[in-house]
């Protein structure tokens, strides 16, 4: 398919002010943009500001709207688009060069989404519900019309999974591009090859935290890392009961002690 020329980008942010000014400058350079369309969710620090200095804010439409979960607001901002495909990129999203063009020739007839990379995420907190093949709408591209036709679900988390399964009703594929092309910086990212990478969402850890150790990983991500990663899968529950038994045990010895008194 040839290129469609310009598309709506959708971003869905709030307390941004980290890297929104990186997301911005990306899309400025490697996407094209018809409107840039931005629904914030109340931010209480820089990120308005930074929208509003960026090159890009004479083609955006700014939506302060707190009340939207995050799946309304992804709905709220196609309905506000008026391209045939919308770009969603979260504000935490850094795309790359080849990151439009990969994703848009990717599409069919028969395609609804395109992602920008595999993402596997391993959640500490519910290590059970690993839904390998689930959908992300951290970057992707779809079809507006069949966006539109999904009933918007108040979603707080997990909304893209809903439009994934939405998607599949419709006899439309959500595919995956396989390859890198953006960073995401919320969670930790080792690179393998520069191709394709594991994400890990770190249970209440603070944004800046997981900030730093992304751009951490980035610096050193080689190789030699993925061994250590996996040692430490071991290491990690093993010192985890260690420190809960120690713990346990000073509690019984202090019971006790306070029994004989």
């Amino acid at each position: 398919m040839s290129l469609p020329g310009l598309v709506d980008v959708i971003i869905r942010t709030k307390n941004s002010e980290e890297k929104m000014k990186d997301c911005l400058d990306a899309i400025e350079k490697f996407v094209p943009v018809h409107n840039l369309i931005i629904v914030d969710g109340g931010s209480t620090d820089n990120t308005l500001d930074i929208i509003k200095r960026h090159a890009l804010f004479g083609l955006t439409k700014l939506y302060i709207e707190p009340s939207l979960s995050l799946g309304e607001s992804f709905f709220y901002g196609v309905e506000k688009s008026n391209t045939m495909f919308v770009a969603s990129i979260d504000s935490d999203v850094v795309v790359r060069e080849w990151w439009f063009k990969e994703l848009y020739n990717k599409f069919d007839s028969l395609t609804g989404v395109v992602e920008g990379g595999t993402i596997e995420h391993f959640e500490m907190n519910c290590p059970f519900n690993g839904e390998k093949n689930r959908g992300y709408l951290i970057n992707a591209v779809l079809r507006r019309d069949a966006v539109l036709s999904i009933k918007p679900e108040v979603l707080h988390v997990r909304e893209d999974s809903y439009l994934f399964k939405k998607m599949n009703e419709l006899g439309l594929a959500w595919l995956k591009t396989g390859v890198l092309l953006a960073d995401h910086y919320s969670n930790p990212v080792r690179y393998r090859d520069g191709k394709s990478y594991i994400s890990v969402r770190r249970y209440k850890t603070p944004k800046k935290v997981i900030i730093q150790a992304g751009n951490a990983d980035r610096l050193i991500g080689d190789w030699k890392r993925i061994p250590k990663n996996l040692v430490n899968c071991f290491v990690a529950p093993v010192l985890l009961m260690s420190d809960l038994l120690r713990e346990y045990i000073w509690y019984v010895y202090g019971f006790v002690r306070n029994k004989r008194r």
